[in-house]
Protein backbone atom coordinates (compact mmCIF):
# COMPACT_ATOMS: atom_id res chain seq x y z
CA UNK A 1 0.00 0.00 0.00
CA UNK A 2 1.41 3.17 -0.97
CA UNK A 3 2.16 6.78 1.21
CA UNK A 4 -1.06 7.70 3.08
CA UNK A 5 -2.29 11.11 2.23
CA UNK A 6 -2.85 12.85 5.85
CA UNK A 7 -3.81 15.92 4.31
CA UNK A 8 -6.65 14.69 2.70
CA UNK A 9 -8.15 13.85 5.70
CA UNK A 10 -9.22 15.92 8.95
CA UNK A 11 -7.40 16.09 12.22
CA UNK A 12 -9.89 14.08 14.40
CA UNK A 13 -9.24 11.25 11.60
CA UNK A 14 -5.74 11.18 11.74
CA UNK A 15 -5.60 11.89 15.60
CA UNK A 16 -8.07 8.13 15.27
CA UNK A 17 -6.11 6.36 12.96
CA UNK A 18 -2.79 7.09 14.68
CA UNK A 19 -3.57 4.70 17.60
CA UNK A 20 -5.90 2.51 15.80
CA UNK A 21 -2.94 1.70 13.39
CA UNK A 22 -0.64 1.00 16.97
CA UNK A 23 -3.58 -1.79 18.18
CA UNK A 24 -3.92 -3.25 14.84
CA UNK A 25 -1.27 -5.68 15.60
CA UNK A 26 -2.01 -8.80 17.46
CA UNK A 27 1.42 -8.67 19.80
CA UNK A 28 0.65 -4.87 20.38
CA UNK A 29 -3.14 -6.38 21.56
CA UNK A 30 -1.25 -8.78 23.72
CA UNK A 31 1.02 -6.17 25.24
CA UNK A 32 -2.05 -3.92 25.95
CA UNK A 33 -3.57 -6.50 28.15
CA UNK A 34 -0.75 -7.43 29.47
CA UNK A 35 -0.32 -4.37 31.05
CA UNK A 36 -4.18 -3.39 31.42
CA UNK A 37 -3.67 -6.17 34.37
CA UNK A 38 -1.01 -4.87 36.19
CA UNK A 39 -1.14 -2.34 39.14
CA UNK A 40 2.21 -0.60 37.96
CA UNK A 41 4.74 0.07 35.26
CA UNK A 42 6.49 -3.21 34.62
CA UNK A 43 9.30 -4.27 32.26
CA UNK A 44 9.23 -7.52 32.25
CA UNK A 45 7.29 -11.02 31.20
CA UNK A 46 7.08 -9.51 27.49
CA UNK A 47 8.94 -12.10 25.54
CA UNK A 48 7.41 -15.19 27.70
CA UNK A 49 3.97 -13.30 26.90
CA UNK A 50 4.27 -13.08 22.88
CA UNK A 51 7.24 -15.84 22.23
CA UNK A 52 8.72 -12.87 20.09
CA UNK A 53 12.43 -11.92 20.56
CA UNK A 54 13.36 -8.62 22.52
CA UNK A 55 14.09 -6.21 20.01
CA UNK A 56 10.52 -6.84 18.17
CA UNK A 57 8.94 -6.40 21.48
CA UNK A 58 11.31 -2.95 22.09
CA UNK A 59 9.57 -1.96 18.84
CA UNK A 60 6.10 -3.03 19.26
CA UNK A 61 6.33 -1.17 22.86
CA UNK A 62 8.01 1.56 20.73
CA UNK A 63 4.87 1.81 18.34
CA UNK A 64 2.18 2.06 21.40
CA UNK A 65 4.26 5.05 23.17
CA UNK A 66 4.49 7.08 19.88
CA UNK A 67 0.85 6.16 19.66
CA UNK A 68 0.49 7.86 23.13
CA UNK A 69 -1.37 4.54 24.36
CA UNK A 70 1.75 3.10 26.65
CA UNK A 71 3.86 5.50 29.00
CA UNK A 72 7.27 4.58 29.42
CA UNK A 73 9.79 6.30 31.54
CA UNK A 74 13.55 5.07 33.51
CA UNK A 75 13.55 3.08 36.21
CA UNK A 76 16.45 2.16 38.42
CA UNK A 77 17.84 2.15 34.91
CA UNK A 78 15.39 -0.01 33.50
CA UNK A 79 12.37 1.02 30.68
CA UNK A 80 9.19 0.46 32.64
CA UNK A 81 5.98 0.32 30.74
CA UNK A 82 2.27 1.52 31.54
CA UNK A 83 -1.19 2.20 29.88
CA UNK A 84 -1.58 6.07 29.33
CA UNK A 85 -5.32 6.22 30.80
CA UNK A 86 -6.12 9.89 28.94
CA UNK A 87 -5.67 8.14 25.63
CA UNK A 88 -7.46 5.74 26.29
CA UNK A 89 -10.37 8.03 27.40
CA UNK A 90 -10.26 10.39 23.77
CA UNK A 91 -10.18 7.11 22.21
CA UNK A 92 -13.08 5.62 23.76
CA UNK A 93 -14.56 8.94 22.74
CA UNK A 94 -13.87 9.06 19.18
CA UNK A 95 -14.86 5.39 18.64
CA UNK A 96 -18.02 5.61 21.04
CA UNK A 97 -19.17 8.14 18.80
CA UNK A 98 -18.56 5.75 15.53
CA UNK A 99 -19.85 2.85 17.23
CA UNK A 100 -22.67 5.08 18.32
CA UNK A 101 -23.86 5.64 15.05
CA UNK A 102 -23.07 2.45 13.49
CA UNK A 103 -25.15 0.55 15.76
CA UNK A 104 -28.40 3.02 15.27
CA UNK A 105 -28.43 2.95 11.53
CA UNK A 106 -31.89 3.08 10.60
CA UNK A 107 -30.99 0.26 7.28
CA UNK A 108 -28.70 -2.25 7.97
CA UNK A 109 -26.47 -3.12 5.18
CA UNK A 110 -25.90 -7.49 4.29
CA UNK A 111 -24.31 -8.19 1.46
CA UNK A 112 -27.48 -9.80 0.36
CA UNK A 113 -29.36 -6.48 0.76
CA UNK A 114 -30.19 -3.94 -2.09
CA UNK A 115 -28.11 -1.52 -0.87
CA UNK A 116 -25.05 -2.94 -1.41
Amino acid sequence: MGTTRTELYTNRHNALAQPLKALAHPARLAIVEHLLAQTDCINANFVELTGLAQPTITRHLAVLVEAGLVSSSSREGKTVYCIAPGAWQALDGSLGTLITLAANRPVACTPDASCC
